[in-house]
């Protein structure tokens, strides 16, 4: 819940604020494998009056995983069962 300010008083203000959209594209591995490498492209657009920062933002995000699969039928954790 937000707050907002009216006549020096701080007001509970309830409803949705901005809104984030992202996707999750990988480009080397799904989820497991060795390597796993992905991008997270987000967009925040400023949905709400009162609530959020009110402007348009945006980033990427590269998820890089390195190292033994961990997925449940690989050699590597039938041992661990």
């Amino acid at each position: 819940m937000g707050q907002r300010i009216r006549d020096g008083e701080p007001s509970p203000t309830i409803g949705i604020g901005d809104t984030t959209a992202r996707a999750k594209i990988n480009l080397v591995g799904n989820d497991g494998g060795r390597v796993v490498v992905a991008l997270v492209p987000r967009v925040t657009l400023p949905t709400s009056d009162q609530l959020g920062g009110g402007v348009y933002a945006g980033g990427l995000t590269v998820p890089i995983a390195v190292g033994n699969s961990l997925r449940s039928g690989s050699p590597a954790r039938r041992g661990r069962e």
